[in-house]
This record gives C-alpha cells, sequence and structure tokens, in this order.
C-alpha cells in the first residue's frame, strides 16, 4: 500500500480549492489520504485536522491526531507511524485514548478542592434558585461554612475516592436543620434519613458513613479534641 502521498504543497492547494468552494451553492468535505490509516480531514470551510483510520474486528474506528497546521504532515505521519505499531501488538488506539482521556478527567476532579467543588455547584445550579438572596444563601453555607477541619490541607475528591476511611467533619450551627440537610444531600449524595442523631463533644450532630455534620459554630469547637473523637 502506497504510504506519504501527501506533501504541504499538495495539502495547501486542496485547502484553497475547498475555501473557494466554500462560498458556492454545493460546498463539500474532502478526506485526504497519506497512506496506511492516515487522512486530513477538511469541513466545507476549509478547517483540517488528521485522523488515523483503521479496522478493528471488522468495525471502522478512528483516532484524531491534532488539527492541522498545528499538527505538521511529519509530526502527523510519527503519530500515525506509532498508532501503527500499537496495532501490531493488538493494542486498540481508540481504546487506549478513550482510557486516557478518562484517567486525565479523572486526575483534573482529584485537583478539585471542596471550595472548588462548591463553586461549580453553585455556578450550575444559579439558574434554578428562586432569587438572588436563595443564592446567597447556598454560598453561605457551602462556601463559608462547611469546611472540613481533619481534611482541611487534602483534595476533597482524594477523600472521597481513594480515603474512604477518612472523617470528615463540617461545623455549622444549622447542621441538624431540614434545609441544610437537603443542601448537604446535593453534595454528598447522602440522603437525610441515612443521617444517624449522636453527639459530638458535646454539640448535637449527625453521622452517616465517615460525614459528620456538627452544629457549633467554627470558634466554639477544640478542634484536638475534634481529631480525637
Amino acid at each position: 500500500m502506497a504510504i506519504h502521498k501527501l506533501t504541504d504543497l499538495k495539502i495547501r492547494a486542496k485547502l484553497r480549492e475547498i475555501q473557494e468552494l466554500s462560498f458556492s451553492p454545493k460546498p463539500k468535505n474532502a478526506l485526504l489520504g497519506d497512506g496506511q490509516g492516515l487522512y486530513l480531514s477538511v469541513t466545507k470551510t476549509g478547517t483540517a485536522s488528521w485522523l488515523f483510520r483503521y479496522m478493528d474486528f471488522g468495525k471502522a474506528k478512528s483516532v484524531g491526531l491534532g488539527a492541522y497546521p498545528a499538527t505538521s504532515l511529519q509530526r502527523a505521519r510519527e503519530k500515525a507511524q506509532a498508532l501503527r505499531d500499537a496495532r501490531a501488538t493488538n493494542v486498540d488506539p481508540q481504546a487506549a485514548k478513550q482510557e486516557q482521556e478518562r484517567e486525565y478527567k479523572l486526575q483534573q476532579a482529584k485537583a478539585k478542592t471542596f471550595k472548588t467543588c462548591a463553586e461549580e455547584f453553585i455556578e450550575l445550579s444559579r439558574p434554578s434558585w428562586r432569587n438572588a438572596k436563595h443564592a446567597q444563601q447556598w454560598q453561605n453555607t457551602l462556601l463559608q461554612y462547611a469546611y472540613s477541619f481533619n481534611n482541611a490541607d487534602e483534595h476533597f475528591n482524594d477523600i472521597l475516592r481513594c480515603h474512604p476511611d477518612r472523617r470528615i467533619d463540617i461545623v455549622v450551627p444549622e447542621a441538624t436543620s431540614t434545609h441544610f440537610l437537603a443542601r448537604m444531600e446535593k453534595v454528598f449524595g447522602t440522603a437525610a434519613n441515612q443521617y444517624n442523631k449522636i453527639k459530638v463533644n458535646g454539640f448535637d450532630a449527625l453521622k452517616a458513613k465517615k460525614v459528620r455534620l456538627i452544629a457549633a459554630k467554627a470558634g466554639e469547637v477544640n478542634l484536638s479534641e475534634l481529631f480525637a473523637n
């Protein structure tokens, strides 16, 4: 099978041709083959990106290799060859790329602090709240009070995913109130009826799994005693 059929000169000429046709009544996309699975996909407007196309158990698949010209012809060829080598060892490039993307998203999620998670939740939910005052109440609850004393310097998602044995203490005066439990359900996914009533250092509190909601002001809590319980 022929390989390296494209040149930068041929690519630029084809892009000009397609851009000129973009003003015609019937503009067309184009797929330029370089050989052995490497293609340059060109849209009707003239933007272009590289694809590596292959068959996997009779199913046509493709993997994006980057936009052109940011990804040069030579670089696209190098990427395509790496994928051909992977195919030779029974690696599915599309599945491998999807796994890399999942891992990247997981690492990004782990890097979020509780404050970041809470802020994102507020922004996503803001349109559904009744008014500015209601939104401010949520913000005050989540950002000012919902604070994990014994995990303050750890990433929130790390605690949940990688340290299920670690305790999360949230200290806020209205911790046992119905409206606060409703808000915490949105954050933790734990329904109000899943909490049990307990006492923590003399304060009323609720506990579900490793999360404790302590009805107190932050200044009233003795942290050394809190850690000991």
